[in-house]
């Protein structure tokens, strides 16, 4: 896949306690209820956080850490 574009969109898949958003082709059609439970799904993973894991260093969120 190629480099994305301005108005690419993306999925959040979570990769062990990682989230990596993902490129789509195509934005899947959602109903409420799937969307509902997409959000249900997601608050109770946040919720199962380990709140002793370390936090991200102000300095690694600077911009121009992003691109050492």
């Amino acid at each position: 896949m190629g480099p994305a574009g301005l108005h690419t969109k993306y999925e959040v898949e979570v990769d062990g306690n990682a989230l990596r958003l993902v490129p789509v082709e195509e934005e899947p059609l959602r109903t409420k209820e799937e969307v509902e439970q997409w959000v249900k799904s997601f608050l109770e993973w946040v919720d199962n956080l380990d709140p002793k894991a370390p936090h991200i260093p102000d300095e690694a969120l600077r911009r121009e850490s992003f691109y050492d």
